[in-house]
């Protein structure tokens, strides 16, 4: 299993369940310039022609995106940790809370990377806070 993150970027979240749920996964990590690359020299477009992270190759060759699911299916590879809940409206709970991060959150935040104006950057804080 190999998880091509960012540092700084959602592909935190992933990396962290690898390391909660004892997994082996290899890292290779992706610079953003005007070339995406990733530390083992590979175009990562030809991984993720989004060009985002994180991006999770399985054992079996096959690839998933976007933080929310791989944080699903790596919680589903160690169910005696107990990292996801499986069953019960416990289930729907935390897709509910893993929604919320992703839509609300996450894009929320967004300006804050492009190194906004005043404004901007206050506007953000303030929509961020109600949040």
């Amino acid at each position: 299993m190999k998880l091509y993150f960012a540092t700084g970027a959602c592909s935190l979240g992933p990396h962290i369940v690898i390391r909660e749920a004892g997994l082996d996964a290899e890292l290779d990590k992706v610079t953003f310039g005007a070339e995406r690359t990733t530390e083992s020299g590979k175009d990562f477009y030809t991984i993720n022609p989004q060009g985002a992270v994180p991006v999770l190759e399985t054992g079996n060759g096959e690839t998933l995106t976007e933080a929310q699911v791989l944080l699903q299916y790596l919680a589903s590879l160690a169910p005696a940790k107990n990292l996801m809940p499986t069953e019960s409206f416990a289930k729907w709970r935390a897709l509910e809370t893993l929604n919320f991060i992703a839509t609300e959150l996450h894009k929320g935040a967004s300006p804050l990377l492009r190194k906004p104006n005043d404004e901007i950057r206050d506007a953000t804080h303030k929509n961020l806070q109600n949040r």
